[in-house]
């Protein structure tokens, strides 16, 4: 099976799995069968379901992403449901975080709206996990 189709087969499979899957040496998922005895030949070594599996590596991807762009100088999108279309927030190296609007999608370039209060920074960092950095 080519790679492509591999990962998409294997990214199907985990996501619509019904049973709690369990990582083993970073690679295998494997279940528990109804009798709640794990099958021999796999070693569980956590009780995430596949679907939390994918979010934990998602969410730390995204941490170390922040981290990179925040401590090289430049932004960090912030992108929140509850915000109005082309709007988002951008985190700067100070700490400081902007309501920005982006005019075009093709031209890459925010407008400010405003800048977040200090208790306005820490309810959004809050919501989101996100350490002061």
């Amino acid at each position: 099976m080519p790679h492509p189709e591999l990962l998409k087969w294997w990214y199907t499979a985990v996501t619509r799995a019904k049973v709690k899957l369990h990582l083993a040496e970073n690679w295998w998922l494997t279940w528990r069968i109804p009798t709640c005895q794990i099958l021999p030949f796999f070693v569980p070594l956590c009780d995430m379901t596949a679907l939390q599996i994918i979010e934990k590596k998602g969410n730390d991807a995204v941490q170390r992403l922040r981290l990179q762009k925040l401590r090289s100088g430049h932004p960090f999108m912030i992108n929140a449901k509850d915000l109005e279309p082309n709007q988002c927030y951008l985190e700067y190296p100070d700490g400081s975080i902007q309501l920005v609007f982006l005019k075009d999608s093709t031209a890459r370039e925010f407008t400010a709206i405003r800048t977040l209060s200090s208790s306005e920074e820490a309810a959004l960092r809050s919501s989101y996990g996100l350490p002061r950095i």
